[in-house]
């Protein structure tokens, strides 16, 4: 789950063998612009293009200028643009290497500090999470297909998989 923070980060581990990261940070980009476009080409190894429907994601690795993997992220195609979740553990290396890229392109980075993530993976993870939240995410999260992330209210609730296991975002 994405969702604004209270008082700090959270995290929270129940109903699943293995839990996940917080603090996520997104950067947020005009769809479709040929700059965007552009620029996810340079920094990102899989093609976002692919993303055709708001709400599809797609795992990738974030490439140095040698095409090496700097660390792995995640990108959603919202109805704004895109959201790329990076790593909270390496936030600072992974903006800091997405904001040199932005020279010379059209494209916002925006830190979304108010943010956090709770990752909620295993087998049981979308049913036990379902009986904890209110009617409407709990019909979205049986409805999210497997890597799509939609909102639920104020939250983004996605289902990736990013650990090999079935859960939430």
């Amino acid at each position: 789950f994405y969702t604004p923070r209270n008082g700090g980060h959270w995290m929270v581990g129940y109903a699943s063998p293995t839990t996940g990261r917080t603090l996520p940070w997104e950067w947020q980009a005009a769809d479709g612009t040929p700059q965007t476009l552009a620029l996810a080409a340079r920094v990102i190894a899989n093609n976002v293009e692919k993303l055709k429907t708001p709400g599809k994601a797609l795992y990738s690795g974030m490439l140095n200028e040698r095409g090496g993997v700097i660390d792995d992220l995640i990108v959603y195609l919202t109805d704004w643009g895109y959201r790329v979740v990076v790593n909270a553990a390496t936030r600072d290396k992974d903006l800091a290497w997405m904001q040199a890229q932005t020279a010379g392109f059209e494209v916002a980075l925006n830190e979304r500090a108010e943010l956090a993530m709770l990752a909620i993976q295993g087998p049981n993870a979308r049913a036990k999470t379902a009986e904890l939240v209110s009617p409407a995410r709990a019909a979205l999260i049986h409805e999210l297909k497997g890597f799509q992330g939609l909102p639920g209210g104020d939250w983004f609730i996605a289902r990736t998989g990013y650990t090999g296991e079935d859960g939430l975002e």
